[in-house]
């Protein structure tokens, strides 16, 4: 597998998560309030020591994959400063059963889970906006058949 494809398979598995409102392969300049909690993918950096293994026909690809997931505007909470906070706790829950649930990203990948960490709930800053939300970090495992 390829590491867009990879993306598409985590994307495809976050926007079946109860409570995602979108989860984009492009990165949009602005995030528009009404598609949140929206989800991103981003490619993070190979394994340290481990990133690449060749082996004859075939080669083994570790990669951590970082997930953030914007779930509120910080300055729009309208009934209670902790309202973006209570969105978030669900769904870092979700996310986590969801991978748990998934460790191939439906035969996209080896497996998931070597490591796997969140932020917690977290404050995230896109374009120079707060929003409530998490990050996820997932090591990846990719078997790539020349």
């Amino acid at each position: 597998m390829s590491i867009a494809a990879t993306i598409t398979a985590f994307q495809t598995l976050h926007a079946a998560v109860s409570g995602v409102s979108s989860a984009p392969e492009k990165l949009p300049a602005t995030l528009d309030k009404n598609r949140l909690p929206l989800v991103f993918t981003w490619p993070g950096p190979t394994v340290q020591g481990d990133g690449w293994k060749p082996a004859t026909g075939w080669y083994i690809h570790r990669r951590l994959y970082v997930i953030r997931c914007y779930v509120a505007l910080v300055s729009q909470q309208n009934t209670g400063i902790d309202d973006g906070y209570q969105t978030v706790v669900p769904l870092l829950q979700a996310f986590g059963e969801a991978y748990m649930g998934n460790v191939n990203l439906s035969g996209a990948v080896a497996h998931i889970g070597e490591s796997i960490s969140d932020s917690g709930a977290s404050i995230l800053v896109y374009a120079g906006t707060e929003y409530h939300g998490f990050e996820f970090r997932i090591e990846v495992s990719e078997k790539v058949v020349l």
